[in-house]
């Protein structure tokens, strides 16, 4: 309760004290305790158990190379599955706080929001999270005044080897590189119907195994495997609207600055493009209900436009009603994403954030579950 308390008060603290140095380091030090210092979570013996027999080639097939990579070395060097989640934990922080430092000074405002959802979940599904920032840090590469192709791909790479499904998220790149951004809806649009057609005939499943063995990857292709209720895909297309729609508001917004000559977000065009090609993901959210970790994993590019924005804020009436607004729906969005996930059938948020602050070594002797 003590550890629970702590988070959520260092949350509420970074949203109001935006720059704060002090709550800064606080906050990185609060996750790095819930994140590495975990001893149990909805995921935590699935990859124990990976973890215990990865130097055994047949256990290599199961996780993405890259995290099979650090988890064997890691291994070799004799530590047990908590000192790995410590150290991959530490290399998790670490790089959060370089993402966040590229795009704001507001560092404890956007660790505060990214606190509140969904760092949580990503204590649990820890390549996602990884994986998550790295996205982000490529991105960072190819906006406003950097054009860094090889970065880019670099950092592309590295995610799509932590998690498989992060190379999708390349699709914006190559979208602005063909100079069609002034018509990506219609281009998504097209492409989520080629999607759906691919998808239901098999092709994609057929494509898929062709690149990789992994069963809990080729099962969000096979056709008869959608684990989603029809409720709740329209629940997840919602939230992507709302994600678009404050996007789009960023962009606005900054466009009217740039008229005014005021100061900008040099981030906001570029991410409302990136929301929009995001698009390309509906069909998935027909296969399985972890396709919500798309939204997830670019939600922090998200969170860092809109603490750019306020970093950015103009003394205009009418724009501090409109940020005023934005908030609510923010605050909405948010809600949205805790009530869909607290609705799985695993039960994810409820259990899940209960299980991560009741199971930590700061309460005392590790004893691992049976």
């Amino acid at each position: 309760m003590i550890l629970q308390i702590g988070y959520y008060l260092l949350i509420v603290l970074g949203i109001l004290k935006k720059r704060s140095k002090v709550l800064t380091v606080l906050m990185l030090v609060m996750m790095w305790i819930v994140f590495g210092l975990c001893t149990y979570n909805g995921d935590y013996e699935n990859y124990r158990w990976i973890y215990q027999n990865i130097q055994a080639p047949e256990y290599w097939t199961e996780f993405e190379p890259l995290y099979n990579v650090i988890m064997y070395v890691c291994s070799i060097c004799g530590l047990s599955f908590i000192q790995f989640r410590m150290v991959f934990g530490a290399l998790y922080i670490i790089l959060l706080n370089i993402a966040i430092g590229e795009y704001t000074k507001n560092k404890a405002e956007a660790l505060g929001l990214y606190m509140l959802f969904p760092f949580l979940s990503f204590t649990s599904i820890i390549r996602s999270g990884f994986a998550g920032v790295l996205i982000v840090l490529a991105y960072r590469e190819v906006m406003a005044e950097r054009d860094n192709k090889f970065k880019f791909w670099a950092f592309i790479i590295a995610a799509t080897l932590i998690h498989y499904t992060s190379i999708f998220f390349s699709v914006y790149y190559c979208l602005r590189r063909k100079q069609l951004r002034q018509n990506s809806i219609i281009f998504m649009i097209g492409l989520v119907m080629v999607a759906f057609v691919t998808y239901y005939t098999g092709i994609i499943y057929r494509v898929v195994s062709m690149m990789t063995s992994n069963y809990r990857t080729l099962k969000w292709f096979m056709p008869s495997q959608s684990a989603q209720q029809p409720r709740w895909i329209l629940y997840l297309i919602i939230i992507d609207l709302i994600v678009i729609f404050l996007a789009y508001l960023s962009q606005r917004e900054n466009r009217i600055a740039a008229r005014n000559r005021r100061t900008v977000n040099s981030f906001a065009n570029d991410i409302f493009y990136v929301n929009i090609t995001m698009l390309i993901f509906i069909p998935t959210f027909f296969i399985t209900n972890a396709s919500a970790r798309f939204m997830w994993e670019i939600l922090l590019l998200n969170i860092l436009c809109y603490v750019k924005d306020n970093e950015c804020r103009r003394p205009v009436h009418s724009y501090k009603r409109l940020q005023f607004n934005r908030n609510i729906i923010i605050l909405i969005m948010f809600l949205l994403f805790f009530d869909y996930y607290a609705n799985l059938p695993y039960r994810g948020t409820v259990n899940d954030g209960d299980l991560i602050f009741q199971n930590n070594l700061i309460y005392g002797e590790y004893i691992p579950h049976p």
